[in-house]
Parts: structure tokens; C-alpha cells; sequence
């Protein structure tokens, strides 16, 4: 028998041993539950995935349906919440009633450090909806030069 095929032999001896041990089997149980609760936890005591977006001033009419399906395709539940004003939204982003306020489809305010998803998600909701408006809208045509 070659020098690998020994020390295989004794490693899987040495194995077969030492898993009849209580002590062992206790450790392997241990640490399956240390694993699974390193999966599980973070997930559990992560904060609610559902998003107040305030919207103010003009916006594209698809807008706030956009931003939901952005959202729900980020894995956000986003609530939007139209505002008649600008003092109104901006009243609600300082209370926290909202995470973020789109001001007329081109500026985004926030309370404190922006949310990095959350603001690609509206960033890119934005852009969708206004290039959709763009390309719905009749073509105005030029008079020709010849």
C-alpha cells in the first residue's frame, strides 16, 4: 500500500472514531445551527423593504407607475405619494414621512444620507418615464429646405 493510501486509511479510521463521540456530534449540530442563523438573521432583522417616494411639480403622467415597477423589479415596495406643493414635500421628507421627494421629475431630496438603491431606482425610473413621454409625444415636423 503507498504512503497516500495509508494516511487515507488512518484519516477515515480516525473519522469513523471520532464521530461516535457526543462531543462531536454536538459540535456538528452546533455549528449547522451557527451557519443556518448567519443565513436566516440578516434577512429577519433587516428593515422593511417598503419605500414613501414623494412626487411634486410637473412629472411625466406614467411617472409613479414607473417607479413602482422599478421598484418591484429591485424587490422594493415603493409607495408613491403625490404632493400639491413643493413646502409640502419638502415638510414631509424633514417629518420622514417620505425616504425621498422627486421635485418636477429632475431633483431628488433627501433627509439625510440618500439611499443608494432607492435613488437608482428613482434615477432610472425617471429617465424611463420621460424618454417613454418623449417618444409618445406627436412629432413636430420641420418645413423643408428645398
Amino acid at each position: 500500500m503507498t504512503g497516500a493510501g495509508q494516511a487515507w486509511l488512518v484519516a477515515r479510521r480516525e473519522m469513523r472514531e471520532r464521530s461516535r463521540s457526543r462531543a462531536f456530534q454536538a459540535s456538528v449540530v452546533l455549528m449547522a445551527v451557527a451557519v443556518a442563523a448567519v443565513l436566516i438573521l440578516p434577512a429577519l432583522l433587516k428593515p422593511g423593504s417598503t419605500r414613501n417616494i414623494g412626487v411634486t411639480g410637473p412629472a411625466p403622467a406614467a411617472l409613479a407607475a414607473t417607479i413602482a415597477q422599478q421598484a418591484h423589479a429591485a424587490g422594493i415596495t415603493a409607495r408613491i405619494r403625490p404632493y400639491a406643493g413643493l413646502a409640502a414635500g419638502e415638510q414631509a421628507v424633514r417629518q420622514g414621512q417620505v425616504n425621498v421627494l422627486v421635485t418636477d421629475a429632475r431633483r431628488l431630496e433627501w433627509k439625510g444620507q440618500p439611499d443608494e438603491q432607492l435613488k437608482a431606482v428613482v434615477t432610472g425610473a425617471i429617465q424611463l418615464a420621460t424618454v417613454r413621454e418623449r417618444a409618445a409625444a406627436p412629432e413636430t415636423r420641420r418645413p423643408s429646405s428645398s
